[in-house]
């Protein structure tokens, strides 16, 4: 993991996501860090009606993501099957210079099936696997994503369910 980078990305998401016009976003900082056994749910808690958000940031350098390192996989889970409701995780495959959303329904599904990690080659823009590209361009060193697809996403799960 890029940690360095990674907190960077934290800062650049959420910069992203607040050029949505009317949105709620707040960071969860890990204050008891160093307890063990407490976690925190996600990064981010983020509102655009009629939808929240509970999502988890990661980078990682190459092309795989292991599944174990979505340490908030358990307390996401608690947040599925509910109207309105979206829980999830966004990678930033550094090397890649992409984003992904994968909702935590669907992380538990490839989780489920026996998968242990996020390939990106073989998983992202594969009709198997419910995995959504991030639009952005990059500049320099990060990439400024267009978060709004995740309306999309919320919109398509929501009709789904009624």
């Amino acid at each position: 993991m890029a940690t360095n980078r990674g907190k960077a990305f934290e800062a650049k998401f959420k910069q992203d996501f607040q050029m949505m016009d009317e949105v709620s976003i707040d960071r969860i900082y890990d204050s008891v860090s160093g307890f063990r056994g407490i976690k925190n749910i996600c990064d981010f808690i983020c509102y655009k009606y009629p939808f929240i958000f509970y999502l988890e940031c990661k980078s990682i350098l190459g092309n795989t993501f292991p599944l174990g390192n979505l340490t908030q996989y358990s307390k996401l889970l608690e947040k599925k099957n509910k109207k309105g409701v979206n829980a999830g995780v966004i990678i930033w495959f550094i090397e890649k210079e992409a984003i992904v959303y994968i909702s935590i329904e669907e992380f538990e599904r490839i989780t489920n099936a026996g998968y242990k990690s996020i390939n990106f080659n073989k998983m992202v823009n594969n009709p198997e696997f419910d995995i959504t590209l991030i639009p952005g361009q990059l500049k320099r060193t990060y990439i400024t994503g267009d978060y709004s697809v995740l309306l999309k996403v919320a919109e398509d799960k929501l009709n789904e369910n009624r």
